[in-house]
């Protein structure tokens, strides 16, 4: 029901503002552009202004905090080439060039690190070409199914224990503390003593290179051809070992005291819904998709729009026969709009809202369901 609403959100957003879009198409091209752009691509006289000739460079620091993922850090950069204000186009992109990179690492062993380059008008003409290579390595994927199944509230037994008292509606840290404690073994390949430590987590590292050329058309319509290959590995820590508190002596005030003992991970969640036949793509696997869209966007400035509309639709394929281990399709849809009630009064106040909906057939791995 909730992807319907959003279906008819989009699509009435998108229905709504046809008459307007047509009349706006019509409008007088600009004879100083190499082709014809919609008049609302053009910067805001106030982005105009500030925007620098050439070469320059922008940098940001990262930091996170996070009860899973642990503490982390890392840099964002990017390099932007604006070229000069003599170029036919430079009223118009955002900017020639920009070559942008990342590097992030968090103490539990999180990694996001990134290079892309991309170039909205590329050699003036109406076409763009975007490439990215990324690295994300995640110790810490969290898995608690997939489906209605994964929505359940939480609930744990006290200390981790078969007959111990049940506890329903609790949050992550309580379920959390109780998997820390050393269990009888439930099956022959958990032995006589496991812990859950790790029930609820798996290793999930992906290496992705993304390429993607559009054309814009008629001003402000696009269209879009992508492609992704994707190299992704998972790793469960089925009988990891690690230390777990001892159920009657483990945890107490006095921490000298406590009974701390390594102890092997038992069977986790992902494992389990792979037994049961629930999952695919339990190791990971080979995911090369191609993506054809189509776009209609009258935002001012892309990366900060004031005013403007984005309306898209894409579809993707992933298939055995490009190389992939899998075969599903994916719909994505989504509606932006910006505007700027007070522009005299207020140049920075800009009310924005997003409408979109998003399908993925069957055949896809759990990781991508997530």
């Amino acid at each position: 029901m909730k992807c319907k609403c959003l279906l008819y959100f989009s699509f009435f957003c998108f229905t709504g503002n046809a008459t307007r879009i047509i009349a706006q198409v019509k409008e007088i091209p600009d004879t100083k552009l190499p082709f014809f752009l919609h008049a609302n691509k053009k910067l805001d006289p106030s982005e105009l202004a500030e925007k620098k000739e050439g070469w320059y460079f922008t940098g940001l620091p990262l930091f996170t905090s996070d009860p899973v993922r642990g503490q982390g850090a890392g840099i964002r950069g990017s390099l932007y080439f604006n070229g000069k204000k003599s170029d036919p186009l430079y009223e118009y992109q955002p900017y020639v060039y920009r070559i942008s990179t990342q590097v992030y690492k968090s103490s539990e062993g999180v990694q996001n690190h990134f290079v892309s380059f991309d170039t909205p008008f590329i050699f003036n003409s109406p076409y763009r070409f975007k490439v990215s290579l990324g690295l994300d390595d995640n110790h810490h994927s969290q898995y608690f199914g997939i489906g209605e199944q994964s929505m359940k509230p939480l609930s744990y037994r006290d200390r981790g224990q078969p007959g111990g008292q049940l506890y329903r509606n609790a949050n992550f840290s309580e379920k959390e503390n109780s998997q820390k404690y050393r269990r009888p073994g439930q099956t022959v390949s958990e032995g006589p003593y496991a812990s859950d430590q790790f029930y609820n987590q798996y290793w999930f590292e992906s290496t992705t290179l993304a390429t993607s050329i559009d054309k814009t058309f008629w001003g402000a319509f696009k269209w879009v051809f992508a492609n992704e290959i994707s190299k992704n590995v998972i790793r469960t820590y089925d009988g990891k070992i690690s230390d777990a508190y001892d159920p009657v002596f483990g945890e107490t005030k006095i921490k000298e005291i406590n009974s701390i003992l390594p102890t092997p991970n038992g069977t986790t969640k992902v494992t389990e819904d792979q037994n049961s036949g629930k999952i695919k793509g339990y190791h990971g696997g080979q995911i090369n998709y191609f993506r054809v869209g189509f776009a209609y966007d009258t935002r001012d400035f892309e990366p900060d729009p004031d005013s403007g509309m984005l309306a898209e639709i894409n579809f993707t394929n992933v298939s055995k026969a490009t190389g992939s281990g899998f075969d599903y399709n994916k719909i994505f849809g989504q509606v932006k709009l910006f505007y700027m009630p007070f522009p005299k009064l207020f140049e920075e106040l800009v009310i924005a809202t997003r409408g979109g909906v998003s399908y993925t057939s069957n055949g896809a791995p759990f990781s991508e369901i997530r």
